[in-house]
C-alpha cells in the first residue's frame, strides 16, 4: 500500500512539473502571439493607408498638381509591409497570401506610376490612370482584408492558447490541492500519533512517557513556583485481577483514573505512570492548596455511589425490549411472535415498556444475580484492608 502511494506521488509530482513547463512556454507563446498581433494591427493601418494615400495623389495628379514626395512614401509603405520596416516601424507577416497579394500590388503600383507620369504629359483624358488606379484600389482591399484576415488567426489561436493556459492552471491547482490534502492528513495523523505516544488508552490520561518527561523536565522552578507531586498506588489490583480478572481489574483502574481526574482541577496535569500508579502534578500552589486537593480527592472516592434510577432514562428504554418479550411470553404468545412485535414498535418508535422489574431467568434484568455479585464484592473489598489507607490519608493532611 505504501508503496502505491509512493509510486503515485512521484508520479503526480512528475505530472506537475510537466505541467509547470507547458506552462511556462505557453506563456512564451502567448507574449509573442501578443507581439505579432500588435505588429499586425499596425501592418492592417498601413496597409489601408496605400489606398487612402493613392487615391489622393490620382486626386492631385488629375489636377495637374504632382506629387512626388508622396508617391515615394507609397513606395516605402509597400516595401515595409512587404519586408518589414524599422523605420516605419512594420513587421513582415509571415502569410504566404498576403506576401502574394503584395507583390502583385507592388507591380500593379509600377504600372500606377508609369500611367501618372504619363498623364503628366499627355492629361489624364488620354490615359487609362483612372481606370488602372480602380483596379489598384481593389488589390488594396483585398491586401487589407488579407492582413486583417491574419490577425484574426493570430487572435483566434491566442485564444486557444488562453483556454490551454487555463486547463494547465487548473490541473495545477487540483495537484496542488491534492498535495496540500495529503500535507493535511499527515499532519493530522501526526498529531494523532503524537497524542497516542503520549496517551494511555486505559484511562485516557497521559501516560508514563508523558509522566516522566514532565518529572524529568530540566525547566528550572523560582521560589514563587511551588511544585507539588502525588503519587498514587492502587492497592490489591493484583488480588482483582486474579479473583475477577484482569477486565474487571482494568475497570477498577478506569473508575480510579476518573474520579481521580475529576477531583482535581483542570490546570493541573494528571497522569498514569504504569500499572496501579498515578501522579499529579500541582504547579504554583502552596501548602493549603495541596491539602484541599487531597481532601476533595478523598470525599468524591468517600462519595461514590450507584444512581438507583439511572435506568428511568429514556435512552435505556430499550434495555427493557427483552423484559417485554419475556412478559409476553408468559402471557401466552409466541417466542417469535413476540420478538417480531416489539421489533416492529421499536422501528416504528412506539415502543413503550414497563419499567418494573419482574423476576424471570437468571441473567435477565429481572434476575441479575445480585446476591452471588453482592458476595463477590464483600469478598473483595475485605483483601483491600481500606483501613490502612485511611490512617495513611489521615496521617498525610495532618501532617
Amino acid at each position: 500500500m505504501k508503496e502505491k502511494e509512493k509510486k503515485l506521488t512521484r508520479i503526480l509530482r512528475i505530472f506537475m512539473m510537466l505541467l509547470t513547463c507547458i506552462l511556462i512556454a505557453l506563456f512564451f507563446g502567448i507574449m509573442i502571439l501578443v507581439s505579432d498581433m500588435q505588429g499586425t494591427a499596425r501592418v492592417v493601418n498601413y496597409a489601408g493607408l496605400v489606398r487612402g494615400k493613392t487615391q489622393q495623389i490620382i486626386k492631385l495628379e488629375n489636377a495637374q498638381r504632382p506629387q512626388d514626395e508622396m508617391i515615394r512614401e507609397v513606395d516605402a509603405y509597400i516595401d515595409g509591409l512587404r519586408h518589414g520596416s524599422d523605420e516605419l516601424n512594420l513587421v513582415r507577416l509571415d502569410d504566404k497570401a498576403f506576401q502574394d497579394k503584395m507583390e502583385v500590388q507592388e507591380q500593379f503600383f509600377e504600372q500606377l506610376k508609369e500611367e501618372i507620369y504619363k498623364a503628366r504629359e499627355e492629361g489624364y483624358e488620354n490615359t487609362q490612370i483612372i481606370n488602372k488606379s480602380e483596379t489598384f484600389f481593389t488589390i488594396c482591399d483585398e491586401t487589407t482584408g488579407l492582413a486583417e484576415s491574419y490577425s484574426q488567426k493570430l487572435a483566434s489561436s491566442l485564444n486557444r492558447l488562453e483556454k490551454i493556459v487555463v486547463v494547465d492552471i487548473i490541473g495545477i491547482v487540483c495537484l496542488l490541492g491534492y498535495e496540500l490534502f495529503k500535507a493535511l492528513r499527515y499532519a493530522a495523523q501526526n498529531r494523532v500519533l503524537r497524542q497516542k505516544v503520549y496517551l494511555d488508552e486505559a484511562t485516557g490520561l497521559p501516560n508514563k512517557n508523558k509522566c516522566e518527561e514532565i518529572l524529568a523536565s530540566e525547566e528550572p522552578l523560582t521560589d514563587r513556583e511551588s511544585t507539588a507531586v502525588m503519587v498514587f498506588d492502587l492497592n490489591n489490583l493484583r488480588i482483582i485481577n486474579d479473583r475477577q480478572g484482569h477486565e474487571r481489574g482494568d475497570q477498577y483502574i478506569r473508575s480510579f483514573a476518573e474520579q481521580l481526574r475529576a477531583a482535581l482541577p483542570e490546570k493541573y496535569f494528571v497522569g498514569r505512570d504504569g500499572g496501579d500508579e498515578f501522579i499529579a502534578v500541582l504547579k504554583q500552589v502552596d501548602h493549603k492548596q495541596v491539602k484541599d486537593c487531597l481532601q476533595m480527592t478523598t470525599y468524591i472516592m468517600n462519595e461514590i455511589k450507584v444512581n438507583e434510577h439511572i435506568l428511568d432514562d429514556d435512552k435505556y428504554l430499550l434495555i427493557f425490549s427483552v423484559e417485554e418479550v419475556n412478559r409476553l411470553a408468559r402471557e401466552g404468545m409466541p417466542f417469535r411472535d413476540a420478538y417480531k412485535k416489539v421489533g416492529l414498535e421499536i422501528e416504528a418508535g412506539t415502543f413503550s415498556a414497563d419499567r418494573n422489574i419482574h423476576h424471570t431467568h437468571e441473567g435477565s434484568m429481572g434476575n441479575l444475580c445480585n446476591d452471588r455479585i453482592t458476595q463477590l464484592m464483600e469478598d473483595t473489598l475485605s483483601g483491600f484492608h481500606f483501613e490502612r489507607v485511611a490512617e495513611a490519608e489521615r496521617l498525610l493532611l495532618e501532617g
